[in-house]
């Protein structure tokens, strides 16, 4: 896989129970600006079979956090989440922006689905654990986040650390967040 500019990235990757492989390219535009990310599929013969591109109005700060996944379920359907983040410095509110997607096996959008969060200004993180992904045999489709982070407190000039981990779970038919 070649990126003439050099700017995009692998960002995940996988391969099927017939040898096709999947990967997750993610292409940043300017910083801040946009990040688009590209799905293809190749044959276990190295032949592109299929792309497609998630764009998003999404400005974000550059170079930041992502955690991005692809995984299967029985029916060979994919599903995929890709995540950017909004924070400039640490009086601004951070905004973290998940897009979850599933694709049929041959490159034929399901659903997607947006899931944003906030982390309030003067909460610093300082790490993000990856991100977790799985479907049970219904297709219903779990994400796991961790994140640790540091929040000071300007009155009485104190550190707190704090670790939150939230699960979700979505619909195999439509990416509805049931909880």
């Amino acid at each position: 896989m070649t990126n003439c500019d050099g700017g995009g990235w692998v960002s995940a990757d996988t391969t099927d129970e017939n040898g096709n492989f999947y990967f997750m390219m993610n292409e940043p535009g300017s910083s801040p600006g946009t990040t688009n990310t590209k799905i293809v599929k190749l044959n276990n013969n190295g032949s592109e079979q299929w792309s497609q591109e998630l764009s998003s109005d999404f400005e974000t700060s550059g170079g930041g956090w992502d955690a991005n996944r692809l995984i299967f379920d029985t029916q060979g359907n994919i599903y995929g989440i890709t995540s950017n983040n909004h924070y400039y410095d640490s009086s601004d509110n951070q905004t973290i922006k998940r897009t979850l997607f599933k694709y049929s096996s041959t490159g034929v959008e399901q659903w997607r689905v947006e899931d944003t969060y906030i982390i309030e200004a003067g909460s610093h993180s300082y790490g993000y654990y990856p991100l977790e992904a799985f479907v049970d045999s219904s297709g219903n489709f779990y994400t796991s986040r961790q994140r640790e982070f540091e929040v000071y407190d300007n009155d009485t000039s104190s550190h707190n650390w704090f670790q939150g981990t939230t699960i979700n779970k979505y619909s195999s038919s439509t990416g509805e967040k049931l909880w």
